[in-house]
């Protein structure tokens, strides 16, 4: 059984802390801090850190090569939020990257999955575009299957 749930306040502070720091680990490549905070379980099912690693640096050349740069990361209020019967806490939180190159504009729109496994006091994090949802409830069996997240979205502003 899955409950919904508010986050406190303390709870909420540290989410956003935690998500704060992700996106501006991202948003400065600095992955190592990305890697710190992406979920283990999540890392271990991508092939580990240095699988990890190897697709992150071809992914930034791929990008370079198409003459794009990631100019911003805004992440928005949790949309959805449960907690498992285990004591888990999930939160959908939606998220916004921004690229910029040649005259245009590229938007990547994905839920970033927070979850926390000590009542919020730490978080750990997994961006949705990289898995889909039979992949979430492959990793986490107690996954909330009613969790709401929003679809992927890729459109440009030329």
């Amino acid at each position: 059984m899955l409950l919904s749930v508010s986050l406190s306040a303390q709870v909420n502070e540290n989410l956003v802390k935690s998500l704060e720091e992700y996106a501006e680990a991202t948003q400065d490549k600095n992955w190592t801090v990305v890697l710190k905070l992406t979920n283990p379980d999540l890392i271990k099912f991508l092939g580990g850190e240095q699988k990890i690693l190897s697709d992150i640096k071809r992914s930034d050349i791929q990008l370079k090569n198409s003459g794009l740069k990631l100019t911003k990361f805004e992440l928005s209020q949790p949309l959805d939020e449960h907690r498992t019967e285990e004591g888990d806490i999930f939160c959908a939180v939606p998220a916004r990257l921004s690229f910029k190159g040649d005259g245009s504009k590229l938007y990547s729109e994905a839920p970033i999955l927070a979850i926390s496994s000590d009542d919020g006091l730490t978080w750990t994090f997994i961006n949705v575009a990289e898995v889909n949802r039979v992949d979430l409830v492959t990793i986490f069996p107690q996954f909330p299957k009613q969790m709401n997240l929003p679809l992927q979205k890729v459109y440009t502003d030329n």
